[in-house]
């Protein structure tokens, strides 16, 4: 579970398992794949806004795509591109800010990563 409780300045990144990053612009949250020397965009988010409440967010990922849920409603299915299959796809939580001095503040609960599922 996620909540994303501030986000100030222009850019505020919430990466995710297998590169799947929450990327805030001024306010507005989209999720996008940190594919080799760009940002690939995959979807609007459906369920957060800053401030809101806590999302539930399910990441089903294989070696070629990324399935993600918001509250249990189907936001996007991914097919990654063959330059990026196989590259260093790996679980993890990172937090970045673009703008010095920015306020973050975000809330995780309940994360579990399940990896070797076939799609």
């Amino acid at each position: 579970m996620l909540r994303l409780n501030k986000a100030t300045g222009s850019e505020v990144k919430i990466t995710l398992a297998d590169s799947t990053i929450l990327r805030i612009q001024n306010g507005q949250p989209n999720w996008v794949f940190a594919a080799p020397n760009a940002f690939d965009p995959m979807s609007t988010s459906t369920a957060f806004t800053v401030g809101g409440p806590m999302v539930t967010v399910l990441i089903i990922s294989s070696p070629t795509q990324i399935v993600l849920y918001e509250n249990g409603i189907l936001n996007f299915t991914y097919v990654i591109a063959k330059v990026s299959q196989g590259g260093s796809r790996n679980a993890g939580f990172a937090v970045q800010a673009l703008d010095l001095g920015c306020q973050v503040d975000i809330e995780i609960s309940c994360m579990r990563i399940i990896q070797g599922l076939e799609l």
